[in-house]
Order: C-alpha cells, then sequence, then structure tokens
C-alpha cells in the first residue's frame, strides 16, 4: 500500500518500473507506433490468441 501512495510523485519511468513483467513487455511492444500499426498489432494478437484457444 505504500508504494501506491508513492505513484503521485514518481517520475513516469520510475512508475513504469513498478509494474508487472507481462505489462512492461505489452507496453514496449505498442510504445512509439503510429495509431496505424497499433492497431495492426492488437489485431493480430488477437486473431493469435484465439487461434491458439484451439
Amino acid at each position: 500500500m505504500e508504494q501506491y501512495q508513492q505513484t503521485g510523485a514518481m517520475s513516469e519511468e520510475a512508475y513504469m518500473n513498478t509494474a508487472d513483467e507481462e505489462i512492461k513487455r505489452v507496453v514496449t511492444k505498442y510504445e512509439g507506433k503510429e495509431k496505424v500499426e497499433r492497431i495492426r498489432l492488437l489485431v493480430n494478437d488477437y486473431i493469435d490468441l484465439h487461434i491458439n484457444c484451439f
């Protein structure tokens, strides 16, 4: 709980370093991409997720 109370005073980088490793991976994957590229990546991830379910 104490770490949560400190998030308002953290820099963006420090705050992102508190995230779960999976969240960091996803943020890194989409960060800095143009909107169209992010949408393409999301659609591909969605398709891969549903294909791998079967």
